[in-house]
């Protein structure tokens, strides 16, 4: 059985004479490149393992496109609130830290 995958298509032929002649042609011009990969199955159970695996990789491959896209998050009110909370604290103790500079210099 021979794998040939290009772009988001994988397609399985028999034998060689099975592949179309400009995919084959395009198979011998890069089949030295280093995206290329050679894998000798020799019984049925090691057939089916190769096939649950290129299954689990397309899923794999679908998930982490999912996961790619930005998601949508709508921040809850008290989300917001903790966030307006930890802002006007910060606002506070800057203010604060100012009015205590300006009385320890203004009474020296």
């Amino acid at each position: 059985m021979i794998f040939v995958s290009t772009g988001k298509r994988t397609r399985v032929f028999h034998s060689m004479d099975d592949v179309p002649a400009p995919l084959r042609e395009k198979l011998h011009a890069n089949i030295s490149g280093p995206n290329s990969r050679t894998l000798i199955v020799a019984d049925r159970r090691g057939r089916e393992y190769l096939v649950r695996a290129l299954k689990h990789a397309t899923r794999s491959a679908a998930i982490a496109r999912r996961a790619a896209r930005p998601a949508v998050h709508v921040k809850s009110f008290q989300g917001r609130w903790s966030e307006a909370k930890r802002y006007w604290l910060e606002i506070g103790l800057i203010g604060l830290l100012g009015i205590a500079s300006w009385t320890l210099f203004h009474w020296n």
